[in-house]
């Protein structure tokens, strides 16, 4: 009797076909309200980052990538906030901070400028070009530079040039004076800027020595006899097994004579001068 009131009762709990099918259409319901609230929580996270992203590439354009400048196919003017006006020559570019004019105004060049910097006694002006740093308070100057060839010209006022990380060798011009590594990062030649290059009497009164410096810094013998004739426009013969030897020298403010006497005699060389060919000779 009481396995048929079991049966009976388990026959009577049995769920009819439209009973099964609303109660799985409720559970597939919860199911995906479920997983559309899932998805959508991840859909605001992912757009929560990406909207970080794009604040973030947004705030460095606006407050932390430099301004940069280029001169493409033909010169430009620029004045920078300080007032400073540069002439950016055809292929230079020029990169200046968010941050100019700060407590030291400094730009980076690549390629060659004419600037014309505004005075400020308290705020030095900063030209950061190849391994050179150039600093000024206010001046007109011009940077020419080819991949390891540096120079400066300065038309006003004074400039400071130094190697980067260099501290203690800091070279000072004045006007109308030029500074040229030639190339060379162990070479510096300090010298009055020629007004006609064509003009060679010009030239060579100009550069009769009282103005230049040459300072070698462990150069190679032929690099340094090269800058010397650059520099004085002469022509100098030496012998070829000294040519890689090296050569630290200072001389500043003497004529050519002086400058090769003072090498030959720290080589243990002799100088000869040929009149009719009007060239020098270093010889054993």
């Amino acid at each position: 009797m009481k396995e048929k009131e079991t049966k009976d009762q388990e026959k009577n709990n049995e769920l009819t076909p439209e009973e099964f099918k609303e109660m799985w259409n409720k559970v597939s319901s919860q199911i995906q309200v479920k997983e559309r609230k899932k998805k959508v929580k991840l859909i605001s996270a992912l757009a929560v980052v990406v909207l970080l992203g794009l604040l973030s590439i947004v705030g460095y354009n606006r407050v932390i990538r430099p301004d940069v400048y280029m001169a493409e196919r033909t010169p430009i003017d620029l004045e920078l906030k300080d007032g400073t006006k540069v002439r950016l020559l055809e292929g230079g570019k020029l990169s200046v901070e968010k941050s100019f004019p700060a407590e030291v105004r400094e730009v980076r060049l690549d390629g060659n400028a004419i600037f014309n910097v505004t005075k400020s006694m308290n705020h030095p002006f900063i030209v950061h070009a190849n391994r050179y740093q150039t600093k000024v308070l206010g001046t007109v100057f011009k940077i020419t530079q080819a991949n390891k060839d540096f120079k400066v010209d300065l038309y006003e006022g004074e400039v400071a040039i130094a190697k980067n990380g260099d501290t203690d060798g800091v070279y000072l011009l004045h006007p109308q004076e030029t500074f040229n590594n030639y190339g060379n990062v162990k070479v510096v030649a300090i010298s009055s800027m020629v007004k006609d290059p064509a003009n060679k009497v010009e030239q060579r009164k100009e550069k009769s020595g009282g103005s230049i410096r040459l300072q070698f810094n462990g150069c190679r013998l032929k690099d340094a006899l090269l800058v010397v004739e650059n520099t004085y426009d002469v022509q100098i013969n030496f012998p070829g097994s000294y040519g890689e030897k090296m050569i630290s020298i200072d001389l500043t403010g003497m004529p050519v004579e002086a400058v090769l006497q003072n090498m030959a005699l720290s080589l243990g060389l002799q100088l000869k001068f040929n009149a009719n060919d009007q060239i020098y000779q270093l010889e054993k």
